[in-house]
């Protein structure tokens, strides 16, 4: 679905934000697993996929864990370290705009292989729902 860039701020703004201003992502984590139902869609031939809603939380906070170990490893404060963690670690960061799209339009937060193809309508113009590796590190390169 095609969003105007006034809805997307209007969005934007109603996400949770922690006492520093930035998203807060524990309250939009719990956002994602409380839609659909309680049980979530396996593909059997992905081995560890989550199969229950207990199960995505676990891997939530395992990887809030992991997080917190890279922050004291990678030192994320440095936009270099951060992005060369990212790409060390195969993570991928999500747009907040498709974050939006996916509120907007009543849909779960897809799993990553399933996002990786994603694409959504911002401003006229097709965008992926990831983050490529090489924006993150021109972003970081200033």
């Amino acid at each position: 679905s095609e969003l105007s860039q006034d809805e997307v701020q209007a969005s934007l703004r109603k996400l949770p934000r922690n006492s520093e201003g930035h998203l807060d992502i524990v309250k939009l984590s719990k956002y994602f697993l409380e839609l659909g139902d309680s049980q979530v869609e396996a593909d059997d031939s992905i081995p560890g996929t989550a199969k229950t809603r207990q199960d995505v939380a676990s891997q939530v906070r395992e990887a809030i864990a992991k997080a917190a170990d890279a922050e004291a490893r990678y030192g994320l404060k440095d936009p270099q370290a951060f992005a060369q963690f990212l790409q060390d670690s195969d993570v991928r960061l999500v747009r907040a705009k498709y974050l939006v799209d996916l509120v907007l339009s009543k849909r779960p937060l897809p799993r990553r292989q399933e996002a990786e193809t994603e694409t959504f309508t911002c401003g006229g113009e097709p965008q992926s729902a990831l983050v490529t590796h090489e924006e993150v590190q021109n972003w970081a390169n200033g």
